[in-house]
């Protein structure tokens, strides 16, 4: 009974066992399976063996079938990519030429400097030389009646693109002189003249060579006559015709053998010149006939000519073969140039151009700066080449449309109303194209040193552009890399960053213009431009445009100001103390947070032991700013004092930090700067800030003559912007000071003079009270033109009335006396201007700023003349032309005048009114005056 008790459980048991063993089985074979299916969902397959590089040039093998499996890899939390993940080591695997590579690669574009080191208006055309524009996809054809190329770029229908033209013929202007010449091989038979008669007439060419550029000499005396080449290609040995026939299509395409091309009607009795690229011809036949063709650059076809044939009654003479004619392609477009320019000195594109998904618009019929500037380039160097003066009187031609705005139909905007630019894309607003830009100031200066004695007139006009440049080149500087143009300023959009290849045309230009002006400006831009496509920038780890600064900010503002001759320590000790305790309470607020601080030096008086005190200052304040997590920036302005700044050793020292502006400025730069210069390198750091509106960024500077109005405009969402001036026959200079502030100061003086004149006088208070702004109106009427005179308060709140009537009759005078002043000076240089419009304020509840214009509204009067191209002799004058001059003159007067009659009540500011109005009077005079003088006449009664 035991056994068989025993002899079940022992077979209850194998069961059980063979039951879990074969549970197990399965279990593994699902393991197994499971990792089979997840290799087929991401369809990878592990090698069996990895080769590894072994020691001392061996092989070890590893076997890595269990310990790699593949995973999918987030990238941004946007892109999947699969890699593999090594289990074992615990090391994940990228792909790299199709993710890590193009993630990586900082730059597609080469950098080509300039391999010239001089360079006149009859040289190598910049990196032209390495063109090949009939080549570019772009490009429907060469067009075989005017030998430039017919663009597709914008339209289907090929038309003529003036700047792909002026880049064809100085592409090979440049390739003229760079490469050796040609290899010429005349045809037997054909090398002199011969003429056919009637019927088609072949002649076989024996020529083994690879020499693609026929170029012959025609007569014809049949509208209809025509001819064509047979060719055969060099690596498919297949047959093609090429066909040039009297109709004005410029390509047609029957099938995929005969490519035709339209040159019109050959002019009757007179020997033309036909020169074509056989290969190029060819290439784009071969484009035009298949649509699968893909968006790539295409290649001139290698060939070898076999046969020509003749129609019609015509002669051809000096009929050969060349490896290339560049000088005859570039001279047809300096001809096409010439026969086509219009009565305005444009070439216009009769396309299309939209931008910015329509937001900006130009119909067809636009002008564009850089096709004027290449033609300028092309003609220039045709009229050296040739001598021949239609080629020069056109490109002078083409400057009359430089003095035209773009809201006119010309090339002109203005950046903030400021800076002209020259439009490549002249929309409204402006574009502000950088390469385009600067293409045309190579054309003016080509053009500008052209002939034996110099172009001033269009040298003027390249240095306000070349001024223009050197203002505004800091905003195209990204911190990673360059941008195409400012659109994005008009737009209030995304920044269009430039492409790599863009940005290896701007640093190029940069180069370039260099080698003509010797600016280091232009060299240190392009070499920092370098160092961005080629990673070294510190910030510069992907290529997408970030803000210099982009994490939410504090800003802490902190100004060093010296009195001349006084060093106010304690004062600064104050502000010191002030800045720790608000900023401490910020950051408990705010931990998240970027800190920064601008320290803002002023030198107002050429002091040395000024200046080192003021260095001192600085650098005790940025150890402990940078000990408390800041990032400092400190502006010294002071560019006055460059002779001298630099002996000091501890600056030195103290400047190699590069802790300025930006990252890519030192004191000497700072110190080489103009004032447009400096505050527009300003402006474009504080521009690239975020989180403004909070900021309170405040200009202290002795500079001489800058619009304050239009400079406020880089610091958007700034607060408040003051300016430190002096006033003439004061010796007081003003801070930080609000025009009530202002008023209390004078009053202190006031009341001392009174005091010493006159001693203690009952009710003197109210005396000095009434004559505070009398006395500014005064001294701002007797105040010299060379000292700028600036008021601006932030709010009518805790302003005297009485003030800011003042302040509106000065501005309303100051506008009308410097416009008058400055067409006295004008007429006395000959030039007969037109009247500027005058900007009259209109309340005096508005924000206001008031300074003397004069410095300003010459450089604005200045050009508004050159750009109304009104200037004239004194020989044009006529009494016509004075009459409506003085009708015009008279109206704007009346306006002023009563304006400023209804801006002060006589009840108010009596006395200033007649200050105003005496001071008017006697201005109008005087221009009266010079009126008559101009016409020989004494009084109105004889004109």
């Amino acid at each position: 009974m035991i056994f068989k008790r025993l002899k079940f459980a022992s077979v209850v048991g194998l069961t059980i066992c063979f039951a879990l063993g074969y549970k197990l089985f399965l279990i593994c074979d699902r393991f197994n399976n499971w990792d089979v299916e997840r290799r087929k969902i991401f369809h990878w397959t592990p090698s069996p063996v990895m080769q590894l590089p072994g020691v001392y040039g061996e092989s070890k093998v590893s076997t890595m079938e269990n310990n790699v499996v593949p995973v999918v890899c987030q990238i941004n939390g946007k892109r999947s990519v699969r890699c593999l993940e090594d289990v074992e080591h615990s090391e994940v695997y990228m792909p790299f030429k199709s993710f890590l590579q193009p993630y990586f690669d900082h730059s597609f574009a080469k950098i080509q400097q300039p391999s010239f080191s001089t360079y006149r208006s009859d040289s190598v055309f910049g990196q032209f030389g390495t063109y090949n524009v009939a080549e570019r996809f772009r490009v429907r054809c060469i067009n075989s009646k005017s030998g430039v190329p017919m663009s597709v770029q914008w339209s289907q229908r090929g038309y003529y693109y003036p700047v792909q033209i002026g880049q064809y013929g100085l592409e090979h202007y440049s390739r003229s002189i760079i490469e050796p010449m040609p290899q010429v091989q005349y045809i037997a038979g054909l090398g002199e003249k011969r003429c056919f008669v009637e019927g088609q007439q072949t002649i076989t060419i024996q020529n083994s060579s690879e020499l693609s550029v026929l170029r012959m000499f025609v007569l014809s005396s049949d509208r209809e006559s025509s001819f064509h080449i047979t060719v055969q290609r060099s690596d498919t040995k297949q047959l093609y015709r090429i066909h040039y026939i009297p109709v004005s299509e410029p390509i047609r395409v029957i099938n995929s053998f005969d490519v035709y091309f339209g040159f019109g009607q050959l002019p009757k009795n007179r020997w033309t010149r036909f020169t074509r690229d056989l290969g190029v011809d060819l290439m784009h036949g071969i484009v035009y006939t298949s649509k699968k063709v893909k968006k790539v650059k295409l290649k001139a076809i290698k060939l070898v000519i076999l046969q020509m044939a003749f129609a019609g009654e015509l002669c051809v003479a000096n009929v050969s073969l060349q490896t290339h004619a560049h000088v005859d392609h570039f001279l047809d477009v300096a001809n096409w140039f010439v026969e086509n320019q219009d009565q305005k000195g444009g070439w216009s594109v009769p396309v299309k151009r939209s931008m910015s998904n329509g937001r900006l618009v130009l119909k067809p019929g636009w002008y564009s700066a850089m096709a004027q500037g290449h033609a300028m380039s092309v003609l220039c160097r045709a009229y050296l080449l040739e001598n021949k003066k239609e080629y020069l009187d056109s490109a002078l031609k083409a400057v009359e449309l430089f003095y035209i705005n773009a809201s006119d139909g010309g090339l002109i905007n203005y950046f903030y109303n400021v800076f002209p630019w020259y439009e490549e894309y002249p929309t409204t607003p402006g574009s502000f194209v950088l390469n385009g830009f600067i293409y045309s100031l190579i054309g003016l200066h080509d053009l500008a040193f052209c002939s034996k004695h110099v172009n001033q007139k269009v040298l003027d006009i390249y240095k306000i552009g070349l001024k223009t440049l050197k203002n505004m080149l800091p905003l195209y500087d990204t911190g990673v890399g360059s941008l195409y143009d400012l659109r994005h300023v008009s737009l209030h959009g995304a920044p269009n960053v430039a492409r790599w290849d863009y940005h290896a045309v701007h640093i190029f230009q940069l180069h370039w213009l260099y080698i003509i002006e010797g600016d280091e400006l232009f060299k240190e831009t392009a070499n920092r431009w370098i160092r961005f496509s080629e990673a070294l920038h510190q910030n510069s780890c992907a290529r997408s445009f970030h803000p210099i600064l982009s994490l939410p900010m504090i800003y802490c503002y902190v100004d060093v100001t010296f009195w001349p001759l006084k060093i106010m320590e304690n004062d600064f000790v104050e502000r010191f103390n002030s800045l720790k305790m608000n900023t401490l309470k910020q950051v408990e607020i705010e931990q998240q947070c970027s800190l920064f601080c601008c320290v803002t030096c002023v030198l107002i008086e050429k002091n040395e032991f000024t200046a080192l005190r003021c260095l001192l200052l600085t650098c005790h304040m940025e150890k402990w700013l940078v000990q408390n997590g800041f990032d400092v920036q400190v502006v010294l302005l002071c560019p006055e004092v460059s002779s001298w700044f630099s002996d000091f050793g501890i600056l030195e020292t103290k400047l190699n930090k590069q802790i300025f502006i930006s990252k890519s400025l030192n004191c000497a730069e700072i110190c080489r700067m103009n004032k447009d210069e400096l505050f527009s390198t300003v402006g474009m750091y504080f521009q690239t800030c975020q989180r403004k509106k909070n900021a309170i960024f405040i200009i202290y500077s002795d500079l001489k003559g800058y619009n304050f109005q239009q400079l406020s405009q880089y610091f958007q969402n700034m607060q408040f912007v003051t300016y430190a001036y002096n006033i003439a026959h004061v010796k007081v200079s003003i801070a930080q000071f609000s025009v009530k502030c202002f008023l209390s100061e004078r009053r202190k003086q006031i009341f001392e003079r009174i005091k010493e004149k006159h001693g203690k006088v009952d009710g003197q208070d109210q005396v000095v009270s009434r004559l505070t702004a009398l006395v500014v109106v005064f001294e701002l009427l007797t105040a010299k033109h060379d000292q700028p005179v600036l008021i601006s308060y932030p709010s009518e709140n805790g302003l005297p009335a009485i003030a800011r009537k003042a302040l509106f009759v000065m501005y309303n005078f100051t506008r009308m006396c410097s416009i008058l002043n400055s067409f006295k000076e004008m007429v006395s240089k000959n030039y007969y201007p037109k009247l500027v419009p005058l900007a009259l304020l209109s309340s005096d509840m508005q924000r206001g700023v008031l300074m003397d214009f004069r410095p300003l509204a010459d450089m604005i009067f200045s050009l508004d003349i050159i750009h109304s191209g009104n200037g004239s002799r004194r020989s044009d004058f006529t009494v016509p032309k004075i009459c409506h001059w003085l009708t015009n003159f008279t109206s704007q007067f009346s306006k002023i005048y009563s304006k400023i009659q209804i801006l002060t009540p006589a009840t108010d500011l009596l006395f200033d009114e007649l200050f105003v109005k005496i001071h008017l009077i006697k201005m109008f005079h005087n221009t009266m005056k010079l009126m008559f003088n101009l016409l020989c006449l004494e009084t109105l009664t004889d004109m």
